[in-house]
């Protein structure tokens, strides 16, 4: 579905992705692991449009989009809920689900979808009217991806969904996360919460220092305790 060709980026003087070869699963999760400064977010902000590709090609299905702006790529259909969820506070729940659709006049085929992500996640539509930034963290993450799915994307890109957030909130983020998956949206997911993540993902990526360490199935990692320890900070890790 979205894949990195050999993608060499960074900021400033600074490289930060040495030729990183990455390819999306065209269903279900592909989880991208690492340990802190590995280069994770910087890939998914290079997959969205927000970091400039120096070198390599980005592709959307058959199509290249490496030169292809942050606002073209939301128009072809990538749609991003950064670290934190990041809500528009002083807006309310439903002003914040229609900004996930603002590339969409008719109004009609609006209504549709805000229908529809209601009925995924009920416990937003009694909030409505409520100012987002009153919410919950909880909440707030929900109403995240509610608002990522109003634009109705191909592929979702989600960095660290469960930061920040309590125990109990972690484990319903992760439920809400696999459940999208299994509609038939592809997800790109960075998690630190690496135990978590593990029994949700379908492909895995390992990336140290900017370059791609492993790649394959929860089952195949397992195989490699040297990388579950070294990379992932996990002793005796077996991927449930």
């Amino acid at each position: 579905m979205i894949r990195a060709e050999g993608v060499v980026a960074g900021y400033g003087k600074q490289e930060i992705l040495h030729g990183v070869d990455v390819e999306a699963l065209p269903s279900g999760i592909t989880a991208i692991f690492g340990p802190n400064g590995s280069g994770k977010s910087t890939l998914l902000k290079v997959l969205a449009g927000v970091v400039d590709v120096w070198r390599g090609r980005l592709f959307l299905g058959d199509e290249d989009i490496t030169r292809r702006t942050g606002h073209l790529r939301t128009q072809l259909g990538i749609a991003t809920v950064p670290q934190g969820g990041r809500v528009f506070p002083y807006l309310t729940v439903e002003e914040n689900l229609l900004m996930g659709a603002y590339l969409v006049r008719d109004r009609a085929e609006v209504r549709r979808r805000r229908d529809q992500v209601l009925a995924r996640f009920p416990e937003l539509a009694s909030r409505l009217r409520q100012p987002a930034g009153t919410l919950s963290g909880g909440q707030q993450m929900l109403v995240s991806l509610a608002r990522a799915l109003m634009h109705n994307p191909r592929v979702l890109l989600l960095d660290e969904p469960s930061a920040g957030l309590s125990p109990a909130l972690v484990q319903h983020a992760f439920r809400e996360v696999q459940a999208l998956a299994q509609t038939g949206v592809p997800i790109v997911l960075v998690e630190q919460n690496v135990r978590q993540a593990l029994r949700i993902a379908d492909r895995v990526y390992i990336l140290v220092q900017g370059e791609v360490r492993f790649c394959g199935t929860p089952g195949e990692l397992a195989g490699h305790p040297e990388l579950i320890q070294l990379y992932l900070g996990i002793q005796n890790r077996r991927p449930a």
